[in-house]
């Protein structure tokens, strides 16, 4: 079983599994893990997130109210795989408990066309119907606020 808040002394020598990354995809698979059975590790080279302060904020700001939370990753990149063409991109990655859906609020965003101007509707046709096929349901669903632009 789980035994969460244990400090690293007290941590087991050995484990069934040992899983890198807390973020949204480890801690889902470390939970199903143990809720089996097996003795888990969960390693993450990030901290507990501070909680969140009642508001919704753009992940380079969530980052900057949570130092040492987050890391900033710029890489050259050229949405139309032109070597010459590159700019400098940044990309917000958690280093918390939560990874990734520490920094995006843990919401479903969905990003206006007007943001792939350089893309073509070619290069991105699977990922676009899929998601665009799952709209449907998000908009029924429960929790589902707009937000606006």
């Amino acid at each position: 079983a789980p035994q969460p808040g244990r400090s690293r002394a007290e941590a087991p020598a050995e484990f069934d599994y040992l899983v890198v990354g807390a973020g949204s995809a480890g801690s889902v698979v470390a939970a199903r893990l143990a809720q089996a059975g097996a003795s888990v590790g969960l390693l993450d080279a990030g901290t507990k997130a501070p909680p969140a302060l009642g508001r919704l904020g753009e992940p380079a700001r969530q980052a900057k109210r949570w130092p040492g939370s987050f890391s900033e990753f710029r890489d050259a990149c050229d949405p139309n795989g032109n070597p010459y063409m590159l700019r400098n991109c940044m990309m917000v990655q958690g280093r918390a408990l939560g990874g990734g859906a520490a920094v995006n609020n843990q919401i479903y965003t969905r990003l206006p066309t007007g943001d792939f101007p350089f893309w073509s509707k070619e290069e991105v046709a699977g990922a676009f119907d899929s998601l665009e096929a799952e709209l449907p349901r998000v908009l029924v669903s429960p929790k589902f606020e707009e937000m606006g632009a």
